[in-house]
């Protein structure tokens, strides 16, 4: 049987995309912990953002943010019912 690949940044910008988008949350972990996996493995690995309800197509947003797009300076209202899942990696 052919070995098949995938490119890593075309793993990234779907999955960038699915975390953004609609969708279940325990699809996104999923998600999250594949493209990890992916990204350490072939040393792609460049950090992630939280992405604000800006970015989010639909649902909670992984960051408050203010209505100027500054984040929310106090932590505990930046994560106040926001969902971890909304990211974006690099």
């Amino acid at each position: 049987m052919p070995r098949k690949t995938v490119e890593v940044d075309k793993l990234r910008e779907f999955s960038n995309g699915f975390l953004a988008g609609a969708g279940d949350r325990t699809v996104r972990k999923g998600i999250i912990s594949l493209l990890e996996f992916a990204l350490h493995q072939s040393g792609n690995y460049n950090g992630f953002t939280y992405l604000s309800d800006r970015e989010v197509a639909v649902g909670k947003p992984g960051v408050n943010v203010q209505e100027n797009g500054c984040i929310v300076e106090d932590y505990d209202a930046r994560f106040e019912d926001t969902d971890d899942t909304r990211r974006k990696y690099f």
